[in-house]
């Protein structure tokens, strides 16, 4: 009888794409604008997604929206985090000053210049995929969007939720 075996490389080929977003706009202020804007019904997920990236504990905003009538996901997510590490400057031999470190952390460090990422599961069109880009690019405060090619992403485990 011959045995079955999955291998990680089965989970990998997924059916999505991602969207890399250049923006001042805050996370509620972007999923604001998507779904005045464009038609989108973002929520806000909680709890945060939360990952031990680095050794270092980082939260990421993200909203949802599933769209039943073309049976597609999609997932507006901050690909940055801030986070502080304190540091001990010593000003003497019995004083020390507290200061902090800051640095960012990302969820996709193959696009680390990107502030969000948009995860589209599910088929969809390339040339709806090009509209999509296009009205994004349109919106007042984002600097930028495109595609980001999913196979050269390193950390493609954060993307499963």
């Amino acid at each position: 009888m011959a045995a079955n075996f999955l291998t990680f490389c089965d989970f990998d080929e997924q059916d999505y794409q991602l969207i890399a977003v250049h923006t001042v706009l805050q996370d509620y202020k972007l999923a604001y604008l998507l779904n005045n804007d464009l038609g989108f019904h973002f929520k806000r997920t909680v709890p945060d997604l939360d990952y031990v990236i680095e050794g270092k504990k980082a939260f990421f905003s993200s909203f949802e929206y599933q769209d039943s009538k073309n049976l597609i996901d999609w997932y507006l997510i901050k690909n940055k985090f801030k986070v502080k590490a304190p540091k001990g400057n010593s000003l003497g031999l019995f004083h020390t000053e507290e200061s902090f470190a800051s640095s960012y952390v990302y969820l996709q460090p193959e696009v680390k210049e990107a502030d969000f990422v948009i995860k589209v599961q599910g088929d969809i069109l390339s040339t709806k995929l090009k509209h999509l880009l296009q009205q994004i690019n349109k919106l007042n405060g984002v600097v930028t969007a495109y595609s980001v090619d999913t196979h050269k992403l390193n950390h493609k485990e954060y993307l499963i939720f």
